[in-house]
């Protein structure tokens, strides 16, 4: 079924004569990552900037399970529950094969210009693309053997999960599972700023040890194990993620800058850069990344991330 599936979406953009750019993609339900259970399906607004934010389908479909009454019967219930978590993953499959179809038009492309993704939307959409294949056979293997009971099992390895089919309750768990570590580590992060602009291989090891945690880049129980992870992992861990952060920072710019990108697209970066969103307003995400665009010339990325949030918004006045 799968792969009956697989060649029916991938069929028409084989064929596409041009290569793929992502202002011709038009979707015409909504994706988003938003922790409530039920999410909205309007149109996709016509401003939407689609040089900086990725196709809405490297998002997970939207989700709404259904409500048991007094009159609905519990074997009922439980059926259509699990046919709507099923259509969920189906979709979520199916969007998988078509961002690694687009990914893999533009990087064709790409090889034969010699240059690299050109916009921030491109970029994300190759990152997260060849990201979720990549989970598709343990996750496939799974579904196939737990079906409806999926949700319940996946709690527990969320790591084989593609980002697609990712159902709203597993990211606020996740994301609260990073922010109650996140909160602890900052906490325990009792020493003084570094100079600005310091270099990784400068950082003490608590410092190098909070970076790592509010990425979520670590487990918790490592803090205790015998002072694992030695700080060569750690700093190997951190530092390609700076690299991924210096890349994303630089095509959001090229790209418009914050007040381009889409609300949903915003508080992703922020989860990426350290920031608790689950209960962060829409027009405070905005002033948030401005100000870590702003400050991380100013203060350099290290510091920025060695400093709570809530003293970003101040670095943006700065000149």
């Amino acid at each position: 079924m799968i792969l009956k599936n697989t060649q029916r979406i991938c069929a028409p953009l084989s064929r596409h004569p041009r290569p793929i750019l992502l202002s011709h993609i038009s979707l015409l339900r909504t994706y988003s990552t938003d922790t409530s259970i039920s999410t909205s399906s309007s149109p996709v607004s016509p401003q939407r900037n689609n040089t900086i934010n990725p196709p809405l389908s490297t998002l997970p479909p939207p989700i709404t399970l259904p409500t048991r009454d007094s009159s609905t019967a519990l074997w009922k219930h439980l059926y259509q529950t699990g046919k709507t978590v099923l259509t969920f993953y189906k979709t979520g499959l199916k969007a998988v094969v078509t961002n690694l179809q687009l990914a893999i038009a533009q990087r064709k492309h790409q090889d034969a210009s010699s240059s690299g993704p050109k916009t921030r939307a491109d970029f994300q959409l190759q990152r997260r693309a060849f990201a979720d294949v990549k989970r598709i056979p343990p996750f496939a293997l799974l579904l196939l053997i737990c079906g409806e009971f999926t949700p319940l099992v996946v709690m527990f390895v969320p790591s084989i999960v593609p980002a697609t089919c990712q159902m709203p309750r597993q990211i606020r768990g996740q994301r609260e599972k990073v922010e109650g570590k996140r909160a602890v580590s900052f906490r325990e992060l009792d020493t003084e700023l570094p100079e600005r602009h310091v270099e990784l291989q400068r950082l003490r090891r608590k410092e190098l040890l909070h970076v790592a945690t509010s990425l979520g880049l670590v487990s918790g129980p490592w803090k205790v194990r015998l002072g694992l992870p030695p700080d060569w992992v750690l700093k190997r861990r951190v530092g390609k993620w700076l690299g991924y952060l210096e890349t994303d920072d630089g095509l959001v710019e090229e790209g418009g800058g914050v007040g381009e990108m889409s609300v949903e697209e915003t508080k992703i970066a922020l989860a990426e850069r350290g920031v608790n969103v689950l209960k962060l307003g829409d027009g405070d995400a905005k002033r948030l990344l401005s100000g870590w665009m702003k400050g991380t010339k100013i203060e350099g990325r290290l510091r920025m991330l060695l400093k709570r949030p809530r003293a970003w918004e101040s670095l943006s006045k700065e000149k």
